[in-house]
């Protein structure tokens, strides 16, 4: 019963696309220059995104990599001032 359901629904929807078109066609409106024009836009701005994205990495990793040897080198100061004066040999056993 529901496959009987789909089948009328896709057959509809299909004639409906084809009457809105036709519609569209005889207005005057080229569905296929705006549907071009569409993704010619999306593409842009997928590509705008993208290049947004990969900056703002690099830039983060750029923060990442500072911060990171700042820390380093405030524990290898750290680490000198705590380290003994004179290191003791290893006793033989």
């Amino acid at each position: 019963m529901s496959a009987c359901r789909s089948v009328v629904l896709k057959v509809g929807t299909t004639n409906a696309k084809k009457n809105v078109e036709a519609l569209m066609r005889e207005a005057g409106v080229d569905l296929e220059e705006l549907n071009r024009q569409k993704r010619a836009e999306a593409a842009a701005e997928g590509k705008k995104r993208a290049e947004a994205r990969a900056g703002k990495v690099s830039r983060k990793m750029d923060g990442l990599t500072k911060a990171g040897e700042e820390f380093s080198g405030e524990v290898r100061a750290r680490q000198a001032e705590e380290a003994p004066a004179k290191k003791r040999p290893h006793k033989k056993r």
